[in-house]
């Protein structure tokens, strides 16, 4: 939870994954029942400016390549998209 100021900035960076494991962070916020993505990188970090106070949530995903020994007959149903592999408790800009 953070004081929101003007010119603030929400920073993330994902986290170290295996060679040629892409990841993508999405960064939602949450109005009552409802999450809008409001920023997304591909790029392994994220930079945004909110507006306003509100509540937020960063997701990361990823497509596992390193699995794909493991998932073996599976592994292009699988690998074919991505998955949901983690997300933050809310950040609180008030």
């Amino acid at each position: 939870e953070a004081p929101f100021e003007e010119g603030a900035f929400i920073v993330a960076t994902a986290p170290s994954t295996p060679e040629g494991t892409p990841v993508e962070l999405s960064l939602m916020q949450v109005i009552g029942e409802e999450a809008n993505e409001v920023a997304r990188s591909d790029n392994g970090e994220l930079l945004f400016s909110p507006d306003g106070p509100g509540v937020f949530r960063l997701e990361v995903w990823t497509r596992p390549e390193h699995l794909r020994p493991e998932l073996r007959s599976f592994a292009d149903e699988i690998l074919g998209r991505l998955h949901l592999w983690m997300y933050t408790n809310p950040i609180y800009l008030r």
